[in-house]
């Protein structure tokens, strides 16, 4: 496909932007009115892509849920453990990377604390794309304090 301007949605503050770019789906990319950095592509054909989604049944809801844990603490720790026991127990593996720029998790938290629509099939083997974003089934960010543990895992 090749590069042409599109319409874009902030998925935040829902400012209209256009931006040039090779595809219909998601971008990363700095709303200038609130800084966000997840954009949506608002044209006919990205609306009717999603709307094609929805309508054939490929749509799922998992839950998503946040965690914040100071290993150093005993009972953090002991938390965690039992946490990360479970999380294998599924077969999840960590997508870990540094901090998740804080918007995108505000994002998260604000728009979809409980329940979270997500598009079948997965991406690839251990994420999904949601509404905007793209979601893994654990995810814990890399912090300059390794004591501290934050992420989201998604559950059925």
């Amino acid at each position: 496909m090749q590069i042409s301007r599109k319409k874009y949605l902030c998925t935040l503050c829902e400012t209209e932007v256009f931006k040039e770019t090779n595809h219909y789906n998601e971008i990363y990319s700095k709303c200038k009115k609130c800084k966000n950095d997840i954009l949506i592509c608002i044209e006919d054909n990205a609306l009717n892509k999603r709307k094609e989604l929805e309508d054939s049944n490929n749509i799922a809801f998992k839950r998503i849920i946040f965690y914040n844990y100071n290993v150093e603490l005993d009972k953090d720790y002991d938390e965690y453990q039992k946490l990360v026991t479970h999380l294998y127990s599924k077969n999840y593996k960590c997508f870990s990377c540094f901090d998740m720029k804080t918007f995108r998790w505000n994002y998260l938290k604000e728009k979809h604390n409980n329940s979270i629509m997500i598009y079948k099939p997965n991406t690839f083997k251990n994420q999904y794309i949601g509404l905007g974003i793209r979601l893994h089934d654990w995810y814990e960010r890399i912090t300059f304090n390794s004591k501290l543990k934050i992420g989201y895992y998604l559950e059925d």
